[in-house]
Order: C-alpha cells, then sequence, then structure tokens
C-alpha cells in the first residue's frame, strides 16, 4: 500500500507567525531603539498563567499560587523587561498563551499597563492583527514606557561611570 499522507514539512512556510515571534521581534527592535541599554525578553513560562482558582483577577507580578491539576494544553510565555544593569530585576509586562492552532491568544497584562490602556487585565486577541494591534497599545502605554525611560536611565549612569573609572 502506498502512503496516503500528502505532507511537505521541510518547505513549508506558516501562513501566520506564532505569536511568541512577533514578540521576539519587538524585543530586537527595543534592544536596537536603547542601544542594549533595555531589553525585552519573551520565554516559555513553565506554569499556566491564568489562575483557575481565581479567574477574576491575575497579579502579573507576583506567583500565581496554586492553579491545581490543570492539564497543561497551552503554550505559555512571559514577556518582560530588563537591562543588563538591572539583571535580577524584571518588569512582566504580560502573559500570553495560546493552544496549537495559534489563535485565538490569551494575555494576561499587568494590572497597571491595563488601566493605562483601559482594558481588562485577561485579553483574547483572535488573529494576528488584534493580536499586534494590542502589542502596540501596550508598548506605547504610559507604563511600559516609563519603565523603559527609568532603566534606560539606569543603564545609562552606569555605562558613564564604568567610563569614568575606567579613565582614571
Amino acid at each position: 500500500m502506498e502512503s496516503l499522507w500528502k505532507l511537505e514539512l521541510d518547505n513549508y512556510e506558516p501562513v501566520i507567525r506564532p505569536p511568541e515571534t512577533i514578540v521576539a521581534l519587538q524585543c530586537k527592535y527595543l534592544e536596537e531603539l536603547t542601544e542594549g541599554r533595555v531589553i525585552a525578553n519573551v520565554s516559555k513560562y513553565k506554569d499556566p498563567i491564568f489562575d483557575y482558582l481565581n479567574e477574576s483577577r491575575t497579579d502579573v507580578q507576583e506567583n500565581l499560587g496554586d492553579v491545581g491539576n490543570v492539564p497543561n494544553m497551552f503554550f505559555n510565555y512571559e514577556f518582560y523587561l530588563t537591562s543588563p544593569s538591572t539583571p535580577k530585576y524584571k518588569y512582566r509586562i504580560m502573559f500570553f498563551s495560546y493552544a496549537i492552532g495559534q489563535y485565538p491568544v490569551n494575555l494576561v497584562l499587568d494590572e497597571d499597563i491595563a488601566i493605562d490602556i483601559s482594558e481588562d487585565e485577561n485579553v483574547i486577541c483572535v488573529s494576528e492583527d488584534e493580536f499586534k494591534a494590542s502589542l502596540m497599545q501596550i508598548f506605547r502605554s504610559d507604563k511600559v514606557k516609563s519603565v523603559i525611560r527609568a532603566l534606560n536611565i539606569i543603564s545609562k549612569k552606569e555605562s558613564e561611570q564604568n567610563n569614568m573609572e575606567s579613565n582614571t
């Protein structure tokens, strides 16, 4: 019997980009804009992003607590800001999660960012366009911009101080 599978996996170009790829590209842009003084990271997150015991509120700056025995059926990521000068500090902007189909993407925003952009802390983006529009709104929020400015200032000061010390 012949194979019934008609697959071309090596030459496959996805129609839509995975959400973490979109965010990772934005991380590179921010690093370029700040000349490496502010770093945005997207990384896999091993735990569920929703507190299934209390779905009404999730504080992305804190641990989520006991989520019970919920099966891990989502791809979960965290997105945060840091800098080379503050390697132990991270400001978590959001979590995001999706199932195998990539969309919809569930966002769990930091409370201050959600207030700043007049959104709920839990946002659902049903398409790549909606996801990118939400990211733009989040990135342009006053809260995110203020964290970036603060990290940039800290990094600049440290760099200047290091330059002064190496010149003496």
